[in-house]
Parts: C-alpha cells; sequence; structure tokens
C-alpha cells in the first residue's frame, strides 16, 4: 500500500520509518497538557470500545494521498518533509480517522473530549484522512 508521511527528519530511498514514535514522544512529556490529555482519552476509548484497532501509540501515521499530504504539512506541520512509504499492510489492519481534531465549544470539557474520541474511532472521515498503520513504512521517494 502507497501512503504519505510527513516527518521532521531527512530520510533517504530505502529508508524504514518504524512505528511507535508518536507513543515514544507521549512517554516523555513531563506534565499533563492538552495533547497528552487528547491522547490518553483516546486511548482509553481505543481499548475499551475498540480493542481490535490499531493504537495511534504503536502506529505510524501516514494520509493516502499526496493531495493530503500537502494539506496535512501545511495545517499541522510546514516545515517537514513528505515522503512516500509502501507499507505492507492490508486495509482491514488501519484505522482511517481524521487528524483534525477540533473540540467543540461549550462546558463540560472531559464529555466533549469523550465525544470527540468516539467518534474518531467510529465515525470514517471525509476530509483531513489520516492512517493509523501497525507496521513500518519504507520511504519509497522524498517528495520534499
Amino acid at each position: 500500500m502507497i501512503v504519505y508521511h510527513a516527518a521532521p527528519m531527512i530520510l533517504s530511498e530505502g529508508s524504514v520509518i518504524q512505528p511507535g514514535n508518536w507513543g515514544r514522544m507521549l512517554s516523555m512529556y513531563n506534565e499533563a497538557n492538552h495533547v497528552f490529555f487528547r491522547e490518553y482519552v483516546l486511548e482509553e476509548t481505543r481499548a475499551s470500545l475498540f480493542p481490535t484497532k490499531p493504537s495511534r501509540l504503536d502506529a505510524l501515521f501516514a494520509v493516502p494521498t499526496l493531495e493530503g499530504a500537502w494539506a496535512y504539512r501545511q495545517a499541522n506541520c510546514p516545515f517537514n518533509l513528505i515522503y512516500e512509504l509502501d507499507v505492507d499492510v492490508e486495509e482491514h489492519q488501519i484505522h482511517v480517522g481524521s487528524y483534525s481534531m477540533q473540540l467543540p465549544p461549550g462546558p463540560d470539557l472531559a464529555s466533549r473530549v469523550k465525544n470527540l474520541a468516539l467518534n474518531y474511532w467510529a465515525i470514517a472521515p471525509t476530509s483531513e484522512v489520516e492512517l493509523v498503520i501497525p507496521y513500518a513504512g519504507r520511504v519509497m521517494r522524498v517528495i520534499g
């Protein structure tokens, strides 16, 4: 399966990107913040309600199209490089979610975050698509 990944490091063709870097980074946080809280609720929701879906903490993140990679980079990490990856995975082994996890305004933050997590795992997005892949990917091409 060909997918696209944005990363801050310079990689060469043939490099292998291992899954789990996001979880590794979160494990180094020294204090709670909104990102840590969101990921904690996402993982708890996945483990309890969607245990067959891959954990974001042990995954490789990608987008399915080059156009999606440009949009993702512009929205989230404008200085990252885009890589075309080949991942040996079947579509049923990945999760398709939205990389835009905006909380709706209002009171009761805990409920809003829980609903966001439930929707992330239960509803396939129509835009801002990210793939949560539990396998490594090989760099086929450096896009730039």
